[in-house]
């Protein structure tokens, strides 16, 4: 499923009735308890790693030299941004700065307005390790002030720091310079959900301090076929063979990638920490899903998303998905359907307001959603008049369904839809 992000497959006024901070609270709430559960005698889960890497069949992760190597699939390098669209910081290493020069921003105006609807960033902060200060201030996550960035070294090196840094670059002293210590230091400063891109070092120190919940590794059909190639272990020595306290919870294909999600031993489901934290976040996710429809000179693109009242993905579909005229709720609600899944009291998070009439006499999408027993139904755009009168939000309000409309996303439903949708 699109959402369930360690289990996927791969501006106007906002209406009034419009409130982020419910829904966000209302999950915000079960996953710090989730979290104090595990806590052990600290009693609070400050913060929450995710390890995500790729590597070849022969376990490299990189050419000698540390020179970049484009190992995931395309499918699974948009998977990585739907991470870092629900993550607090992005933390690398310096050795992954100097070769793979990373952006790590958001490219989705969608996810980027989602996030400040939910009352964060648009972008999550850039964080980078440094123990030698060797880092070009032409690196693009320098040159690019949208988001939070830092450098985390220790005293020393801040004290003879030699080069001019960009003025919204800050010098964080953290010590001992360690993963562990850094991940520390994030959430005193309020960041709890970090995702680390590892390169060789940084995923070697994570693999042998545990410091990470999740460990999400990317496998390609690919052979480097070089002992100097950099390896998930960065060098880091280990004393024997051991098996570290992760245990296997899924393995998703992402192309011709295989994606393995390991779960520190103990810990409860991980997407109930890396999903959407917000209204305005799941449908900023309806609204990406709905950019794989078939282009349709006759039909609108959407997506849609169900949504449990504890915030698990029941299904997911975009229109003609399952057949040549299907519609994303009704496919949503038919795979949730199919799965077993118990519909009654669940989200639907549609691009477009759902349809109360269609061309082809078939039953419309809010007769389905009223069958279905869903109770709230969240929309970024009311369907234009390009093909019917829509008059999907009067019709679920009267059959005692909560609507909201959250109109500062309806720009990116416009621009999924600039075939069909008319000039203003």
């Amino acid at each position: 499923m699109l959402i369930d992000v360690l289990g996927a497959r791969t501006v106007p006024l906002i209406s009034p009735e419009y409130n982020d901070r419910r829904m966000n609270e209302r999950h915000r709430g079960r996953t710090e308890g989730d979290c104090n559960a595990i806590a052990g005698a600290e009693g609070k889960c400050d913060a929450y790693a995710l390890l995500s890497v790729a590597v070849s069949l022969d376990g490299c992760i990189g050419l000698p030299g540390y020179r970049p190597l484009t190992i995931s699939s395309e499918e699974d390098r948009v998977a990585i941004e739907r991470l870092r669209s629900f993550s607090d910081a992005i933390l690398i290493g310096a050795g992954t700065a100097r070769s793979d020069d990373p952006r790590l921003g958001i490219r989705s105006a969608a996810r980027r307005t989602g996030r400040v609807l939910s009352d964060m960033s648009a972008e999550p902060a850039r964080v980078v390790i440094t123990a030698s200060g060797d880092l070009s201030t032409d690196l693009r996550m320098f040159r690019m002030d949208g988001a939070r960035t830092m450098i985390l070294t220790s005293d020393d090196r801040i004290r003879s720091w030699g080069g001019d840094l960009p003025a919204h670059v800050e010098l964080i002293s953290v010590e001992p310079l360690t993963v562990a210590a850094c991940l520390r230091r994030l959430s005193e400063m309020g960041m709890r959900r970090v995702m680390i891109e590892g390169g060789a070092r940084i995923s070697g120190d994570v693999l042998r301090s545990g410091c990470a919940e999740v460990l999400r590794i990317s496998v390609s059909p690919m052979i480097v076929g070089s002992q100097e190639a950099p390896r998930i272990h960065g060098g880091l020595p280990w004393s024997s063979p051991e098996r570290i306290a992760y245990s296997l919870h899924e393995v998703e294909a992402l192309g011709d990638t295989a994606v393995l999600h390991w779960i520190r031993n103990g810990l409860p489901h991980p997407s109930a920490v890396f999903q959407p934290r917000s209204d305005a976040q799941w449908l900023a996710e309806a609204i990406e899903l709905s950019k794989r429809c078939t282009i349709s000179a006759g039909a609108f693109s959407v997506g849609a998303i169900i949504v449990s009242a504890s915030g698990q993905v029941l299904s997911e579909s975009y229109s003609r998905e399952i057949s040549p005229s299907s519609h994303a709720e009704e496919g949503a609600i038919a795979r949730a359907r199919a799965g077993g899944h118990i519909i009654a009291g669940a989200t639907l998070y549609s691009s477009l307001e759902p349809c109360s009439v269609r061309l082809s006499g078939r039953k419309p999408c809010v007769n389905h959603i009223r069958e279905a027993g869903i109770t709230r139904v969240v929309f970024a755009a009311s369907e234009p008049a390009s093909f019917v009168q829509c008059d999907g939000k009067r019709l679920l309000e009267a059959a005692g369904i909560e609507v909201m409309v959250i109109e500062r996303l309806a720009f990116a439903v416009a621009e999924v839809n600039a075939h069909v949708w008319p000039h203003r």
